[in-house]
């Protein structure tokens, strides 16, 4: 008999199930070996057992960016070429595993600003990708902990400088056959990210099926793992990150408090929040106004060194 591995009320393994086979694999197999098996023996559209997937993100490695890289290719290719519909179980362990593999040994706090920006940069773009699958079936606290909490830990120590060349050989030393562009280590990056993730989190939360036609309906609804929207807490790490982008950033994080607070089902957004905002934008206006002044003191000391 199998035994009783589910998740919620889809079983991993079923009465008479051939064996894995990644069994054949030792114990301390990386993702790309795990992920070489599946390409080959199911590149003919056949479906893909959830426990397989997991065990291609759960072999990742710390500060490996190929194995990242590799998680990222079996999400986009299993959901293109199997069918594979990722579970909210499936989700995690993606996400978890590409961030593990562009952080260091450390995790989070052994990381540096600009690769922790990095990391939250590239899984978030997956993130929000619709071809990718993970949009449905993510839960908001994966996202809060894994991807905008990285991301928040990153800027809030910048800005930084960013040497392609030292960015390169850390890939190097980390097994990576791609290289970073400047723009995944930006700030700006990083908060028009936040603000992608964010809108995803309220249309998921909302009613995503009302302008759809039937068909694309009822697709939506077979495949939807997970309907949750932003928290407070998701509020207040996007708002701080995208405070740190200068005034484009200031005008996103009001976006976001105002999207919020039409949707009052999600909660209220954290008062330590709104005046973070409004911070901000005191500091914008007193530094409009004292610019004005200069400007118009210069005005005024030219003419009258014209008149002279």
């Amino acid at each position: 008999t199998a035994s009783a591995n589910v998740i919620g009320s889809i079983p991993l393994t079923f009465p008479n199930q051939q064996p894995s086979l990644l069994s054949t694999l030792p114990s301390d197999h990386t993702s790309g070996q795990a992920w070489h098996i599946i390409q080959t023996n199911y590149s003919n559209g056949r479906p893909v057992r959830h426990s397989d997937f997991q065990a291609i993100c759960n072999a990742s490695r710390p500060k490996s960016p190929k194995d990242a890289r590799t998680i990222s290719h079996a999400v986009f290719d299993l959901y293109r070429c199997n069918h594979f519909q990722p579970l909210i179980e499936d989700a995690k362990c993606a996400v978890e595993g590409m961030v593990r593999s562009l952080l260091f040994v450390g995790g989070i706090e052994g990381t540096g600003s600009k690769f922790q920006v990095r990391a939250g940069v590239r899984v978030g773009k997956m993130l929000v990708d619709k071809k990718s699958g993970l949009y449905v079936a993510t839960e908001t606290d994966v996202v809060n902990e894994s991807i905008l909490k990285t991301l928040w830990m990153g800027v809030k120590n910048g800005p930084f400088q960013v040497d392609s060349e030292e960015s390169n050989s850390e890939e190097s030393e980390g097994e990576g056959e791609e290289t970073s562009t400047e723009d995944e280590f930006s700030i700006e990056a990083a908060a028009n990210v936040t603000k992608s993730i964010v809108d995803m989190l309220m249309v998921r939360a909302s009613i995503p099926t009302k302008n759809m036609k039937k068909r694309a309906k009822r697709k939506y609804l077979r495949y939807s793992r997970c309907s949750s929207g932003p928290t407070p807490e998701t509020i207040d790490y996007a708002v701080k990150i995208c405070l740190q982008a200068g005034d484009d950033g200031l005008g996103m994080a009001k976006e976001i408090l105002d999207e919020y607070a039409q949707k009052p089902f999600l909660g209220a957004a954290m008062s330590e929040t709104i005046a973070l905002v409004q911070e901000k934008e005191d500091e914008k206006l007193a530094a409009t106004t004292a610019e004005a002044a200069t400007n118009e003191d210069e005005e005024e000391g030219g003419a009258e060194e014209e008149n002279k």
